[in-house]
């Protein structure tokens, strides 16, 4: 039984609070490294020349250490849905084909392919919430469904955000490989509680935000990608997501190939300090 740990977090010894699941409470250490992001923001000369970009590499890193997974097959996005929407551009979903989605499962993992199905000419199939509550036989005959369109993807939490079901994740990328099928994993409420690892699962993507288990803001995510998947154009075309395009450079544009690896697929960033003295040094 896990010990109590009420005292990592500014609750009251009077307060029971249950809402984690939409607004979970940070603990101490994190509304403290908060508080110093803020304070470092207020006297930006102090900062580093390197200090962003050592910042997100340790952000990668530690996202990588909780799924078992490499730093340089991490990106770091906004969201799950901004994870997703990568995901929809980097990966061929025949005309003819279909994805398979869960009943009432979050927004982010369903809307992408929505949005997509008619222009694309594939089915998003709408797997039914099953009254016993376990997802993964329904998941897995979905999947196996005699007479149903070629399968390409599921886009799929691995547990259900509306009733906790707890999805086998390896049971389904199983049978999802018999169909050569891409799987898609919404690991929003499993990642920093469940023992997650990607090496052994092999996912096409996966993708959980800091805001659940991770216990960090909102408006932060990673995204895993598969190395197989590692050579697509990402949603946002960044300095970067490039080789060599850096303000201190010389030549501005030295290198605009796109990194190797999943760094090309990171979001645009507010933290970019180098233009800054680039610009100047121009007006000297």
């Amino acid at each position: 039984m896990l010990a109590s740990q009420r005292s990592l977090f500014d609750i009251p010894s009077d307060v029971a609070y249950l809402n984690a699941a939409g607004w979970s409470p940070l603990p101490r250490a994190t509304q403290k490294a908060a508080q110093a992001a803020v304070l470092r923001k207020g006297q930006p000369w102090k900062l580093g020349a390197d200090f962003a970009d050592s910042q997100h590499e340790r952000a990668r890193a530690a996202a990588a250490a909780l799924i078992g997974a490499e730093a340089r097959d991490i990106a770091l996005v906004s969201s799950v849905g901004y994870g997703v929407a990568i995901a929809g551009k980097v990966l061929p979903i025949p005309r003819g084909s279909r994805v398979l989605v869960l009943e009432n499962d979050h927004t982010s993992p369903v809307l992408e392919w929505i949005s997509r199905a008619d222009a694309q000419g594939f089915t998003v199939e709408t797997i039914a919430q099953p009254a016993n509550g376990d997802w993964t036989p329904a998941v897995l005959e979905a999947i196996e469904r005699p007479g149903a369109l070629p399968l390409s993807l599921a886009s799929i939490s691995s547990i259900h955000w509306s009733d906790g079901g707890l999805l086998d994740m390896p049971a389904i990328r199983d049978a999802l490989r018999r169909h050569g099928a891409a799987l898609l994993v919404d690991a929003t409420h499993g990642v920093g509680v469940i023992a997650t690892d990607v090496k052994t699962l092999d996912p096409d993507f996966l993708i959980f935000p800091t805001y659940k288990w991770v216990l960090g803001p909102y408006g932060r995510a990673f995204v895993y990608v598969a190395k197989r998947h590692q050579d697509g154009v990402p949603l946002e075309q960044t300095a970067f997501g490039r080789r060599d395009v850096k303000a201190e450079n010389p030549v501005y544009f030295a290198d605009t190939r796109y990194h190797g690896d999943a760094r090309r697929y990171d979001m645009a960033s507010a933290i970019i300090s180098s233009p800054w003295r680039w610009r100047r040094s121009a007006w000297r």
